[in-house]
Order: C-alpha cells, then structure tokens, then sequence
C-alpha cells in the first residue's frame, strides 16, 4: 500500500517561517557538534573544517591547467586553502576539475573583481571535508553539435565508486548552463551523504543541447540511497525538470528556496524500491514556487512516481504566473502521465501539522515567509553585492516574471569574455594561527571579511 504524508500550506497572507540562509554572517559559535565551517553556517556537513590550518595554495593565472592554475590547487594532496591572485574566465576546454583528496578550502571570495567564472567545463567532487564558495560555473554546449555527447554537470559531489563522499558545502555560487544537472549529489557504492548546497544560483540547463537523450534541461539529481542533503536559499530558474528530483532512499531537507519557470516538473520525488530503507525521507520548508512562461498551468509545488514517500511540506507557496495562489499537490489523471499525483492517490495524502518532521538540520533559524523571494534574490549567486552581468539578468527576470528555458548559452549572449585581473594579497601574519581564539585561525578570520563584503 502506498502511504504519502503531506502537510501544506496555501495561504499568501500567512506569516510563515522559513529557513535561514547559510550565510557568512553571524557570530562565530561552536555548538555541541562542532564548529561551523565559516560563521552561521548550517546544513548537513557544514561543521566540516575543510581546508582548516593546511598549506595555502595562490592561483595565479587562468589557465586550464598547470602551475598556479586553478586545476593544480585542486587536485594537489593534503589540507589546503585555495586563495586567488587572478580574476577572469577560465576556460577547461571540454574537461572537468576532479577534486580527489580531503580536506580542502576552495576561497572565490579572494579573487578580485569580476571574481572567477569557469566555462566549457565543469567541478567534480569526489572527496570528503570540502568547502567551495564564490564561483560560476557555466559549462555550456560547448559549440559541439546537437545531440554529440558533450553531457557536463557544472558541480557533480559524488560521482565515484570508490571513494567516501561526505561533508561537502558549496555556498555562494552560480551554476548554469549544463547539459546534465547543474548541481547534483549522485554516485554509488559508496553513496555520498552529508552534502548542503546554499545561497546558489542554479539555472539555464540547457534544454534541446549536446546531451544524447534531446531534451534535457536539468536542475539538481539526488540520486538513489544519497542521505542528508540539504538544499537551502538556492533560487532554481528556468530549469525544464529536476528542481531538485530525490530518488528512492534518499533523505533530503529543502529550505528557503525560490523555484522559478520550472518547465514540466518543479520538485519530484521517486520512489521504485522495496522496504523501509527504500522510502525517502524529505522536509520541504518554507519554499516559493513561482510559475514562469514555460511552466505548464496546473503544475503545483511537489510532483510524485511511485512510492511509498514520507514527504512533510510546511508553509510552503505556490503561484500562478498571474500570481494567483495554486496548490501544493497536482491531482488530474492527465498529469499522472509525468509522475504528478493523480485521484487514485488522494486516498493517500495524510496532511497532519503536528507530526515530527522526517528530517532536520540543528541550528536553522527562522525568517518570515513573505520574504523569501526578496532574501533570495538578493543573496543568492557567486557575487550577490557584485553582480556579473549574466546573474544579474537572470536575477532581473525572475523579478519581471520574464525569461526562458534555453538551448544555447549563444541565446543569452554566449560565454563571458571577462578580462584576466589581477591582485597580490597581503595575507594574515601567522595564517595558521588563531590569536582571538573562537576556533577559527587568522587566515579564516580573512576569509570571512571577504565574503561578508560580497554577501548583502
């Protein structure tokens, strides 16, 4: 017997609760589990060290690859913070950055203006204790012809089969134009968990592209048995499916995000395997779902194939293009076709406000509803308070309710052709130390001040 659990929320002019965003702001608190990766960080892995007190590794030219390239910092061994003396585009030239060893601090917030943008390729994390804060990456189609094959995720935790997979945040980034997912947690044997992406921009899969299947314009993949994801403050845009999809076992906290001009699906749950272990596990907090241009009328907050699910959705909107409220849950026969709730299962929606939610992230603070597209539209993205010109569109139309799910980074101006900056830091004395003693070393204390001055 299927069993789906579901409390909802409909109401525009309730005051809600929300999730804060993982932010660099706050003061620095070490809780029972730990410290915080940076000040007021939250979400699954975030008490991770990452790169605390290693070597500091400077990239100092926008090559591809070799000495002082970006490429050389993240592949190097041992506990690392990658810091940048360049600014600009760097070009992979159809292959991925795979970040293999431990323990690592990848610092965007260094870079000078217009901060790093890394195209025609994408990040591969296959590691564990690693933060990654103040990039773009925008793979693209790459100039290869329809359909050839060319299948890049812009940011990809987890794609081993060999190697653990955990305590992985990415905070502060912007992810576009892929032709697989933009940002996913997939992988198996073993599978990732412990893996929060936040205050992002994921947006403009690229939908009629390079990808073998045809269309394929893809937001987030959590993929089978991945646990303890927690997606918070990210704003989805005109992604046509995948915004995020969760796959059977899996356990994922989705907070504080804004979904816009979803095409066929916004979020999706799945469910095709068997026992108790199998049944995913998902909170949906205090989320905004705004149709857009492409998003078909009818669609609603969470669609559904399979089950059973132990999904709980709380104070959570939906709007029309018109900006007439719509429902959490989809229930036509014809919408069944594409894995959304059809009549033969409303027998099954349990809506029960008191029940514990499935799962939760401890130290997440809460903020009014009604602000959450104005909080994320304003902090989401590599360089929220120094915007680049294609996040500040992408920003831009979401505010006029205008814009489109693409085939071609060419249809929005193409790749960024930003010219090469650069600076020569004046790092901390004694980086490694920590002279106020809050658990955080001197070099921290540096990265912090930069990424609160990007960081409205």
């Amino acid at each position: 017997m299927m069993f789906f659990k579901f409390v909802t929320s409909s109401s525009a002019g309730a005051l809600a609760t929300v999730c804060l965003l993982l932010s660099s702001a706050g003061a620095p608190r070490a809780d029972a589990q730990g410290l915080p990766v940076f000040p007021g960080a939250v979400g699954f892995g975030a008490q991770t060290p990452a790169g605390r007190g290693g070597r500091i590794l400077k990239v100092t030219n926008l090559q591809a690859s070799g000495p002082g390239s970006l490429r050389e910092a993240v592949e190097a061994e041992g506990k690392r913070v990658v810091v940048f003396e360049v600014g600009g585009v760097i070009d992979l030239q159809k292959t991925y950055i795979r970040l293999k060893h431990p323990f690592i601090t990848i610092a965007g917030q260094t870079a000078p203006e217009p901060g790093i943008t890394v195209i025609r390729g994408g990040l591969r994390i296959v590691s564990h204790d690693v933060l990654v804060q103040h990039l773009a990456i925008r793979p693209g189609d790459a100039g290869m012809a329809s359909k050839s094959g060319w299948e890049p995720d812009a940011c990809n935790v987890g794609a081993s089969h060999d190697r653990d997979v955990y305590n992985v945040v990415v905070d502060h980034c912007s992810f576009t134009w892929s032709v697989d997912e933009n940002a996913s947690v997939s992988g198996q044997d073993p599978q990732p968990h412990d893996v929060t992406y936040a205050n992002c921009i994921i947006a403009e899969g690229l939908s009629h592209a390079t990808h073998t299947k045809g269309e394929h314009s893809r937001g987030t993949l959590i993929h089978d048995g991945v646990k303890n994801v927690s997606l918070i403050g990210n704003l989805y845009a005109h992604n046509f499916r995948r915004n995020p999809l969760s796959k059977t076992g899996t356990s994922l906290l989705m907070a504080n995000n804004l979904i816009y001009n979803p095409g066929q699906l916004g979020p999706q749950f799945s469910n095709f395997g068997r026992g108790e272990k199998a049944i995913p596990q998902v909170s949906i907090l205090s989320n905004v779902f705004q149709s857009g241009p492409n998003t078909p009328k009818g669609l609603s907050l969470v669609s559904v194939l399979g089950g059973p699910f132990n999904i709980h959705v709380r104070q959570s909107l939906a709007f029309d293009l018109a900006g007439n409220a719509i429902g959490m849950v989809t229930a036509s026969e014809e919408d069944s076709q594409v894995g959304r709730w059809s009549p033969r299962h409303a027998h099954a929606i349990r809506v029960d406000a008191d029940e514990p939610l499935p799962i939760w992230v401890p130290g997440l603070k809460m903020v009014e509803l009604d602000r959450v597209e104005a909080v994320v539209l304003s902090s989401a993205g590599m360089r929220p308070a120094a915007r680049n010109s294609i996040d500040a569109r992408i920003i831009g139309d979401v505010r006029a309710r205008k814009g489109s799910i693409i085939d071609s980074q060419d249809q929005v101006g193409g790749y960024p052709t930003a010219k090469e900056t650069k600076i020569t830091h004046k790092l901390p004395e004694k980086p490694k130390r920590d002279d106020d003693q809050d658990g955080y070393t001197n070099l921290e204390e540096w990265l912090h001040q930069l990424a609160r001055a990007l960081e409205p």
